[in-house]
């Protein structure tokens, strides 16, 4: 019993800090995030879909292997640009995306 308590408290910190690691780079290689945690690229990104699903983290999965993380706070932002704006073309969020939306990690001191 106490093997299987700590196989799972394990596994409990190993997915926070997978989740940290995520949220404090805010742009992820999946090749890089796999290798960091001894995971498949595809387990990776299972993970993080799996993540996103039940509304632990968010963001977008880029066409050049990339996981972008956006905190709720960013999210909101965006949704309130729209909304003050109406209608936008995706240039035009793309153009703002660069203000509401912050790419530099977070340092950890």
């Amino acid at each position: 019993m106490r093997k299987v308590m700590r196989r799972m408290k394990k596994k409990e910190n190993l997915l926070a800090d997978f989740i940290k690691y995520i949220k404090e780079n805010k742009v992820v290689v999946l090749e890089d995030l796999a290798i960091e945690f001894k995971l498949k690229t595809q387990q990776a990104i299972d993970r993080i879909q799996d993540l996103q699903v039940n509304g632990t983290i968010t963001g977008v999965i880029d066409d050049r292997g990339k996981f972008i993380y956006i905190s709720e706070e960013e999210l909101t932002s965006v949704a309130k640009f729209i909304r003050q704006r109406g209608r936008v073309s995706i240039a035009e969020l793309a153009e703002s995306s660069n203000n509401l939306i912050n790419l530099t990690p977070v340092s950890s001191n």
